[in-house]
């Protein structure tokens, strides 16, 4: 496959393929050259599009709307396509094909947030946000108005802190990063109340394991092998 383009005067160009097919190029009625390669990456997907939709094609009318992201004055980033359906009263429209790889930064500038060409984010992009308040880089989907952490939870892109507004159920251990190093809770902000079975205490200086019997409570210091039997009074009135 060869062509040709041909410069016509001023920023005027032409192309010509090898089978002779002429094409203008930037001028008053015609695309420029992103231009084109944005039209030309719509089309293609038109084409794919028309292979899946095979027999449902009947009176269908098939637009793609196509956005492109400008690096540069000379690169351009990502595609963002929208392709629409429309076939007798019925209109579809699938939001976002993203024509090339998951936006990755460690700027925390969202992709396409300072565009050069058309502005926006397509519903469903993906954006692998590596800023350096994270421990790890948050996956991130565009929902139509904002970026949401794919995990589920509510991310502080500030401090990095995750936040969960459901119970978390486990089925396996849960651990520390390193032992001893980190709390369950602080001074100012504890939990309610700790359903536990036997309660296990460690520090530099003693070993301990409260244990609940049918009707008494005894400690054992794990260091000796010793257990106490707690002498308890009732409280009556």
């Amino acid at each position: 496959m060869k062509s040709v383009v041909r410069w016509t005067g001023g920023r005027t160009m032409e192309g010509e393929t090898e089978s002779g097919k002429v094409t203008p190029i930037y001028s008053d009625t015609a695309p420029s050259p992103m231009e084109m390669a944005i039209q030309a990456h719509a089309a293609c997907s038109l084409v794919d599009l028309r292979v899946g939709l095979k027999d449902r094609m009947e009176k269908a009318i098939l637009l793609a709307e196509a956005l492109g992201s400008r690096v540069d004055t000379k690169l351009l980033g990502a595609f963002h396509f929208v392709h629409n359906q429309q076939r007798s009263g019925l209109h579809r429209k699938a939001d976002i094909i993203l024509d090339g790889p998951v936006a990755v930064n460690t700027t925390g500038l969202a992709p396409n947030s300072a565009p050069s060409g058309p502005s926006g984010n397509s519903v469903g992009e993906l954006w692998l946000d590596g800023r350096s308040a994270f421990a790890t880089p948050v996956m991130k989907i565009w929902n139509g108005s904002q970026w949401l952490a794919t995990s589920g939870f509510q991310i502080d892109d500030a401090t990095g802190s995750y936040t969960l507004g459901e119970q978390l159920y486990f089925q396996q251990d849960v651990f520390p990063h390193a032992d001893n190093t980190i709390n369950l809770g602080s001074p100012s902000l504890r939990f309610a109340n700790i359903y536990t079975g036997d309660l296990h205490l460690r520090n530099d200086r003693g070993d301990w394991t409260m244990i609940e019997e049918e009707d008494y409570l005894s400690l054992r210091d794990n260091q000796t092998g010793k257990t106490f039997r707690l002498v308890m009074e009732e409280v009556t009135g």
